[in-house]
């Protein structure tokens, strides 16, 4: 604001002072009359170069460690989905060998069914509840169900 003042004072004057004559040395000695003002009006728009990138510095600076705190908390979200995805896999096949044990006990309980009723004994309650039993037992063995599966 204040150098808008001084330029429409010093055209103002130099239009009031000079309008009958347009001597062009007059003109230049009027205007090197304004030779301190400039020089200090650079020294100013310089200073403000120098504080603007002192600023963007600082802020840059700032920026970084954001990005870089930023960046740890994902590499440790990443890290937590990694292992939430193996406790996944893991459990899906323990799913898969429960899934497997009970269908090879479920084709046993059948050929037993089936063996029995050709060899004319059949008796559904005994050959169904050794079936549970042994279902139960692969259910709860805490190794493989293949081991139990086989025992």
């Amino acid at each position: 604001m204040l150098w808008l003042l001084l330029l429409l004072g010093s055209v103002a004057v130099h239009w009031i002072g000079a309008r009958d004559m347009y001597d062009f040395w007059d003109a230049a000695q009027f205007g090197d009359s304004f030779g301190a003002a400039n020089a200090l009006f650079a020294g100013l728009a310089f200073a403000g170069v120098i504080i603007a990138l002192y600023l963007q510095r600082h802020e840059f600076r700032e920026e970084q460690s954001q990005n870089r705190e930023v960046m740890e908390m994902q590499r440790q979200e990443l890290e937590l989905r990694r292992k939430e995805l193996e406790l996944t896999r893991q459990e899906l096949q323990r799913s898969a060998d429960v899934q497997e044990a009970t269908e090879k006990t479920v084709g046993l309980t059948a050929y037993l069914v089936t063996a029995r009723l050709w060899s004319g004994c059949y008796a559904p309650s005994n050959s169904l509840s050794a079936a549970a039993s042994q279902t139960r037992r692969i259910h709860s063995a805490k190794s493989s169900p293949f081991a139990a599966a086989t025992s």
